[in-house]
């Protein structure tokens, strides 16, 4: 529990926000930040409102991503959690439904 947070609560203060990453909504698989509004505090630039008092928070998204959603690609993930493309890792991985090799990329792009 964030110890400056409770005391604003039981003071009547106002609640900024830490802008440090949580997950709000486990169906999005994506990471946001403690805060309301972008700029609110300065570093808030992708907010999901106010995290609860008992939810963990995370320096950066990718620790998020890596902690609370370990089932999806890390590099999507922190990707879409900073509102940036993923173009891919460029690693191949394996396509279980497929029973196939595939390569983490932009299939848009020549290496791929």
């Amino acid at each position: 529990i964030d110890s400056a947070r409770c005391n604003a609560t039981s003071l009547g203060g106002t609640i900024v926000g830490s802008a440090e990453w949580y997950v709000a909504d486990y169906s999005t698989g994506k990471c946001v930040q403690d805060c309301d509004a972008v700029g609110t505090p300065v570093t808030c630039l992708q907010p999901g409102g106010l995290a609860e008092s008992s939810t963990e928070l995370f320096a950066d998204a990718e620790a998020c991503c890596e902690s609370r959603l370990s089932y999806l690609n890390v590099g999507l993930c922190n990707a879409t959690s900073n509102g940036a493309t993923y173009t891919g890792s460029e690693e191949w991985i394996v396509d279980y439904e497929n029973t196939r090799c595939v390569q983490d990329c932009d299939t848009t792009t020549a290496t791929c």
